[in-house]
């Protein structure tokens, strides 16, 4: 029991890959709250939603950090030795955790969405009527929670727990969640299909009735052309965002 509790704690505190992602919220919330500025968005928001937005970040961050000590205290997922030098290895077992992160997240979300039990969590991310960088973390802790074990253990247990692969999923991951909440007029084109931006993403969190139940997934809008909900905004068009009265 005494080793175990050291490998929870170890893992709690001393998680490379946690301070990782935790030391790179600061950089990528000033990099793209900047890009805001420049594009003259950031009164939109406002300085009191963008603090009520970060206070939310703090606990999603705390608990995130606890639930990936629980997880490698409950669940034994070995970690692979890797190279650093070796980069294809890096580049593919990255490759592997984008795709297969985003299409687990992708009917998660839908669930969310489609369920009025998962949408008691979720609603509050889409409360936000000035959508901005910082409500990429607007959620409840227990949303993060939910998320490691039904989302990021499936994935280690597939594809690998790679330390240095870890580490920069980790960092790819959280500047394009950034970056698809991000208040800036910002077409991603023909590349949209591709991947996620801010106007595809904006799609999801729109008020209007057309635009209900589309565009899931979190980097790849392929899967949502796949699975039948993809919408392709047409050149201009940034809705209004918030709540709708229904949950579905």
């Amino acid at each position: 029991m005494m080793t175990n509790w050291n490998t929870f704690r170890f893992e709690l505190w001393l998680s490379g890959v946690y301070r990782s992602q935790m030391s790179a919220v600061v950089v990528f919330y000033a990099a793209f709250t900047f890009a805001e500025i420049c594009a003259g968005t950031f009164a939109r928001a406002g300085v009191k939603n963008r603090l009520v937005n970060l206070s939310y970040g703090i606990f999603v961050g705390v608990a995130g950090l606890f639930a990936v000590g629980l997880l490698r205290y409950l669940v034994s997922i070995p970690s692979r030795v890797e190279d650093p030098g070796d980069w294809r290895a890096v580049v593919l077992r990255v490759a592997g955790y984008l795709v297969m992160t985003d299409l687990l997240f992708y009917w998660y979300h839908r669930l969310q969405h489609g369920w009025s039990a998962l949408w008691v969590v979720h609603e509050l991310h889409h409360s936000d009527d000035a959508l901005n960088v910082t409500s990429s973390l607007r959620t409840y802790w227990v949303d993060r929670v939910i998320q490691t074990f039904l989302i990021a253990a499936p994935v280690e247990l597939v594809v690998g727990r790679g330390p240095w692969s870890l580490v920069w999923f980790g960092m790819i991951a959280f500047a394009w969640l950034c970056f698809t909440h991000v208040d800036l007029p910002l077409s991603l084109g023909r590349c949209t299909l591709l991947l996620a931006g801010p106007q595809w993403h904006r799609i999801h969190h729109s008020v209007l009735a057309e635009h209900q139940g589309k565009n899931f997934a979190q980097f790849f809008p392929w899967l949502d052309l796949l699975f039948g909900t993809y919408y392709f905004p047409s050149p201009g068009e940034f809705p209004p965002t918030g709540l709708r009265p229904s949950f579905a």
